[in-house]
């Protein structure tokens, strides 16, 4: 505090406006200081709103200054550019003259008065901390305390006596604290009961208008839409159909709003509720179009639920009442804010409401037990989905939770705790309402983008492929912090969720935050991409017009991967402010435990660089390793895939290849040798066979001419005197065939020139027992 005060002089001359900003954070938390030292007592007066709007004030302004601590002073800023520009361009163990040591005093002091604004910004941010910790205790003590209450019990008669003295005495006074306007002068003079009646009759004719609007407009849809008509035609005028049950029923509401407006400005009640009631008419709306969406959408592709034939009307139009039900409670609870209402008559009407919304709660759930998952309708041709008429394994737990809930609620409001009872009916009904209208958009999303990508010939372009993704990831974002609220979680501690995804947390000296993740994220994939995109120019537009063999071009394409992916990660690092200096001693503790964990790993990535560089083996050359033969498929980061003459796919690890021993039949060239080994008979004639068994060799098409072919005496075996053939051919992978076909013309030539093929012989003795005769 010290320092800061030897500061203020000067900083206040740099940065005027960080020092106004950092007056004003100091007195609104002087406030809220002040207000937390007050005496229970007088505390306890300070009402949730109140608490609610200093937190909001104390965040947003902790925020502000967390972002001057970080960015610091303009002129701070340029003082620390200075400063280590001249420590860079001074050289080490050599004396400085007097001027730099002078430049570099001033600099330091320059940096020393403008942190005054960023010392102040931070001890801003510790204090609004604590001052917001309280705050969240009072608040979270305050809800509690409300939604546990248990006064004026439904089956106290006090309650009821209570309820009908405040009727009769007039107690009840909504529009006290609600300012009066004047009528225009037009209507000075009219009076107000035919001012009312103008009212009715303007909603009343604007009701039918609609209706018969909404009439001629579906049918005029409906005679357009047909089997026949282009999907991009189907959606459009579903996404019509859709919009009439929403626009023309909001159209009549503020045209109601306005009549009122206009014609009763001087009426404080309906001056008081005119707006919410408008709000609880939208909600109304709401239901109706999302029980029309679920049972019988426009585009029937999005229909979530399939119920039995009469029961869809029936779901539509509980779903009706329970939406003029949540609008009474949301209108009850507006009015319970009031200064001017009764707790007791609150506490009556909100029995009422309760128990009816339970009720019709319970019958929905019983309609909706026949649910299944609905069939999936054919837009046209090759439309229909293999997973068409599956049952929606959420529906039951859902009807479940409704029925627990209306249940609880109609027990918790009987015996008194009716908040408690509006809480947990509301917000599962609400709940799921969200949840519902998420799936319902993301059902009507991806049928929408399959149809429109789709292909004339009925397969999907991979465009789309990852629209459904991206649409859930959005609606799970959207969805989830709307039912947070409704389940009771503040609103406070939404924006604080967010403010930390965006402020990051700090791990040792890295901050993490949202956008550095994401920012590391994208600029990792437009790397990888831009790698995978450049690896297919250099495979088609430089290695195929050079004509370079099939092995150099998967090592050259291999290698520019890695460096590709290595870059990759690296910009992504730097473009995310990620700063890894600090983690190179905790990187070489884990090094030591991650090496033992992963050292196979390692050594296998390590022999398939050694691969790639030395090559001993190529993508296509043919080896045999250990039981296995066949030709190599690829060489990746870990294995070697080698595909068999049986078309099977053998993985081995690299350090086989490496450490082991490995015949490679195609290593030099593609030239291979063929080995025949023929038995002939031991009277035959040896010279006329190797005659035949030459002839029959050069004779072959496939069978070089050099190296010359030759026929050799083995062995002399058991059976037969064992020769054997000698030939090359010009192509290793032909060697299966031409060891066929020449086995094949050898036994021919043999059999017409009467030499015979021998086979093993055995002659078998049987010794008898000479005492056996005569003891017989």
């Amino acid at each position: 505090m010290c320092f800061m005060a030897a500061c203020w002089p000067a900083a206040a001359q740099t940065a005027p406006e960080d020092w106004k900003a950092i007056t004003a954070w100091r007195k609104t938390a002087a406030h809220a200081e002040a207000l937390l030292d007050l005496p229970l007592s007088r505390r306890d007066r300070v009402t949730i709103d109140q608490w609610e709007d200093l937190r909001l004030d104390l965040t947003v302004q902790r925020e502000e200054a967390i972002t001057l601590g970080h960015r610091g002073t303009l002129k701070g800023r340029i003082a620390r550019a200075q400063l280590a520009q001249l420590d860079a361009g001074s050289a080490k163990g050599q004396l400085e003259l007097d001027w730099i040591k002078q430049k570099r005093n001033e600099l330091n002091q320059a940096v020393a008065s403008a942190d005054g604004p960023t010392i102040a910004a931070r001890d801003i941010d510790a204090r609004n901390g604590v001052l917001i910790h309280d705050i969240d205790q009072i608040l979270r003590q305050k809800r509690r305390q409300k939604l546990f209450s248990h006064d004026h019990p439904v089956v106290s008669p006090a309650t009821w006596s209570a309820a009908t003295r405040d009727v009769r005495t007039g107690r009840i006074d909504l529009a006290r604290h609600t300012s009066v306007r004047q009528p225009p002068s037009a209507l000075i003079g009219i009076p107000l009961p035919f001012r009312l009646f103008l009212v009715a009759t303007a909603g009343l004719a604007a009701a039918w208008i609609a209706a018969q609007c909404r009439r001629s407009l579906r049918a005029t849809i409906d005679q357009r839409s047909g089997p026949a008509s282009s999907p991009r035609s189907q959606l459009g005028l579903a996404f019509a159909r859709d919009l009439l049950d929403i626009a023309i029923p909001a159209a009549v509401l503020l045209l109601v709003f306005a009549a009122i407006s206009l014609l009763t400005a001087d009426l404080p009640l309906l001056t008081a509720l005119s707006g919410e009631i408008i709000i609880d008419g939208l909600s109304v709306i709401y239901a109706r179009w999302l029980g029309q969406s679920l049972f019988t959408p426009a585009f029937p592709a999005a229909q979530l639920v399939q119920l039995p034939e009469g029961k869809a009307g029936v779901a539509i139009r509980l779903m009706t009442i329970l939406g003029f039900a949540l609008a009474a409670e949301q209108f009850l609870e507006y009015v319970d804010e009031q200064p001017g209402s009764s707790a007791a008559l609150d506490a009556l009407l909100s029995f009422a409401i309760v128990a009816t919304t339970s009720v019709f709660t319970w019958r929905l759930a019983a309609v909706l037990k026949d649910a299944q998952g609905a069939r999936r309708a054919a837009g046209g041709a090759g439309f229909e989905r293999p997973d068409a008429g599956r049952t929606t394994d959420a529906i039951r737990p859902a009807t479940r939770l409704m029925s627990a809930a209306a249940a609880f609620a109609a027990l918790a409001a009987l015996n008194g705790f009716v908040a408690l009872a509006r809480y947990v009916l509301t917000s599962t009904l609400l709940s799921l309402a969200v949840i519902c209208t998420a799936l319902f958009l993301y059902r009507s999303l991806t049928e929408a983008s399959e149809r429109l990508f789709r292909r004339r010939e009925g397969t999907t372009s991979r465009t789309p492929q990852l629209l459904p993704l991206a649409f859930g990831f959005f609606l799970f974002l959207l969805t989830l912090p709307i039912i947070a609220v409704m389940w009771g979680v503040s609103a406070e501690n939404i924006i604080d969720s967010i403010l930390a995804l965006k402020n990051g947390v700090a791990v040792g000296q890295i901050r993490l935050s949202f956008g550095s993740v994401m920012t590391f994220a994208l600029v990792f994939l437009l790397g990888y991409a831009l790698t995978r995109w450049l690896q297919r120019v250099l495979h088609f537009a430089v290695l195929d017009r050079l004509h370079v063999d099939a092995g150099v071009r998967a090592a050259v394409l291999t290698g520019f991967g890695y460096l590709g992916l290595t870059l990759s990660a690296l910009i992504a690092i730097t473009a995310a402010g990620l700063d890894l200096s600090s983690l190179a001693f905790i990187a070489g503790a884990l090094s030591v435990g991650v090496g033992f964990g992963l050292q196979s790993v390692v050594a296998n990535f390590v022999s398939g660089i050694i691969l790639l560089i030395e090559r001993p083996i190529k993508v296509g050359d043919w080896i045999e390793v250990g039981a296995y033969s066949g030709h190599v498929h690829k060489i990746a980061f870990r294995s070697t895939h080698i595909e068999t003459f049986d078309r099977h796919e053998v993985i081995i690890p690299n350090t086989d290849l490496i450490s082991g021993s490995v015949t490679n039949l195609t290593y030099g060239d593609s030239l291979g040798r063929v080995t025949l080994p023929v038995g002939v008979a031991y009277d035959c004639d040896v010279d006329a066979a190797r005659k035949i068994l030459l002839g029959v060799v050069t004779g072959h098409p496939l069978v070089l001419r050099k190296p010359e072919s030759s026929v050799v005496l083995d062995s002399l075996g058991d059976s037969a005197i064992n020769l054997k053939i000698l030939c090359f051919v010009e192509n290793v992978n032909q060697r299966m065939t031409v060891r066929s076909d020449l086995y094949l013309e050898i036994l021919a030539a043999l059999k017409k020139a009467g030499i015979a093929i021998p086979f093993p012989q055995r002659e078998v003795r049987v010794h008898t027992d000479r005492a056996e005769p005569a003891r017989s």
